[in-house]
């Protein structure tokens, strides 16, 4: 990197890369942090769009989140196109990390970890690409362990010490977006904030702060999230829900969606991306058999095959 971090005009711009889904107390607080990272610049999102990385849709319309980030600190917010926002982690970064480059403009990447240090994302990020990496993992996914604690324990053993980066959700994505920036070679200085309050899937609120996890199973059973979502954020959502376009479930289309699963072959199956080792075969007859998602999700997950990748197959098919 150069370390000349500045925009055309002279003024850093940070660039985050998020979901929103939904925008909260915690993202409010990490705009305000990444703004304060670089005094006097601007703020830049790529936010999902309809659909999301646990391969699920939005609760609420793209439109409306993005007015939720824009009127809580981002000056602009850009769209993760779905063939990079309903993927793996990996693919998630990379997309976010290549739109943030191509506008030209933005000169940080700031984002949040639950560690909140660079120094041991960084060491995990160049150990994954490591060529000597994929038996690590290869080896560690034959002694029968699953494909995320696989690639801990081949983390581990290339390092030689503990890699806990893999086991929250925030370091991991972190890990990737750093991945991603030596991936694009883009320009962007990393700035990782320390993730405040309650953890990525916690669901027990806390001082204001509740997890996104938490929010949505609230708001889907008809709950309010107020006093967990800026002041902005619960009159927009109020305004959606009213109009009948939130909250979002993929259970209201259930039905068609398995329909369309059921009319795929398994040559349709292998055109997805992440279906290896004859996986299209074993989601054919998933669907066949399954009479309801969380039914096919379950005959198709293994140890190899997470529920968020299967979640993320039966989206994207």
């Amino acid at each position: 990197m150069s370390g000349a971090f500045f925009g055309p005009d002279g003024r850093p711009v940070v660039g985050v890369i998020a979901e929103y889904n939904p925008f909260h107390n915690g993202h409010a607080l990490h705009l305000r942090r990444a703004r304060e990272a670089v005094p006097g610049g601007a703020v830049v999102c790529v936010m999902s769009g309809h659909v999301t990385q646990r391969g699920d849709f939005a609760i609420c319309r793209k439109g409306a989140r993005a007015a939720m980030a824009v009127g809580n600190g981002a000056d602009l917010a850009l769209e993760l196109p779905a063939a990079w926002a309903c993927a793996s982690a990996e693919r998630f970064a990379r997309g976010g990390v290549f739109l943030l480059a191509a506008t030209g403009v933005v000169t940080h990447l700031s984002f949040g970890g639950e560690g909140g240090t660079l120094a041991p994302l960084r060491r995990a990020a160049l150990a994954l690409d490591d060529p000597a990496f994929p038996a690590a993992q290869g080896l560690a996914m034959a002694g029968g362990l699953s494909y995320p604690a696989a690639r801990q324990k081949a983390l581990e053993a290339l390092l030689g010490v503990p890699c806990p980066e893999l086991a929250r959700p925030n370091d991991t994505l972190g890990v990737e977006y750093l991945r991603a920036l030596r991936h694009w070679g883009a320009d962007l200085q990393p700035v990782v904030v320390p993730r405040a309050g309650v953890g990525h899937d916690d669901d027990r609120p806390e001082g204001g702060l509740a997890s996104a996890s938490h929010l949505r199973r609230l708001l889907l059973d008809g709950g309010e999230a107020a006093g967990f979502v800026p002041e902005t954020v619960g009159a927009l959502w109020a305004e959606e829900r009213t109009a009948g376009r939130a909250p979002v479930s993929l259970a209201a289309c259930e039905t068609a969606v398995l329909a369309v699963l059921r009319g795929l072959a398994a040559a349709d199956f292998a055109r997805l991306p992440d279906v290896t080792e004859g996986l299209e075969h074993r989601l054919a007859r998933a669907a066949r058999r399954a009479c309801s998602l969380a039914e096919f999700y379950a005959l198709v997950k293994t140890k190899r095959y997470t529920l968020a990748r299967v979640r993320r197959l039966a989206l994207g098919a």
